[in-house]
């Protein structure tokens, strides 16, 4: 396992909403080797929100790690909520929840526009919000 990123984590007041700021570092990136494909667009933020009461969460259409597929700057590769990426990834929405208290897991389908990717395959990002376990005493 690659380090974890430290970073900040603002909640709206009276929802259930999150942003994860800056999740993505070249420190991380050249670490889980992937210098050449460093590049192009990066989300600032992610920003999720529970959907229901079984702790699922959702967040809009995609964001960006800051990768380019095999470092062609025409193929920035997006992580997709996966049902925005295509009605038939919808039954992967589900992988996206709370699996302990202050603990998420997302379950982005990783795909480069055009081209294809791996949105079938189960990438996980973990997020421990404040108050939460170290991630590295858990994964």
């Amino acid at each position: 396992m690659y380090s974890i990123n430290t970073v900040e984590i603002r909640k709206a007041e009276g929802f259930e909403r999150y942003r994860v700021m800056q999740p993505y570092t070249k420190e991380l990136l050249l670490e889980a080797e992937w210098e050449g494909w460093l590049g192009g667009p990066q989300s600032a933020y992610i920003e999720f929100w529970v959907i229901d009461d079984e702790k699922h969460v959702k967040w809009d259409t995609n964001w960006y790690a800051g990768l380019l597929y095999q470092g062609n700057a025409e193929n920035p590769i997006k992580h997709y909520y996966p049902s925005a990426l295509g009605a038939s990834l919808a039954g992967h929405d589900a992988k996206s929840l709370f699996i302990q208290d202050k603990v998420v897991r997302l379950r982005p389908a990783i795909y480069i526009d055009g081209l294809g990717g791996w949105q079938n395959s189960d990438n996980f990002s973990y997020i421990s919000l404040p108050g939460g376990p170290n991630l590295n005493d858990i994964l």
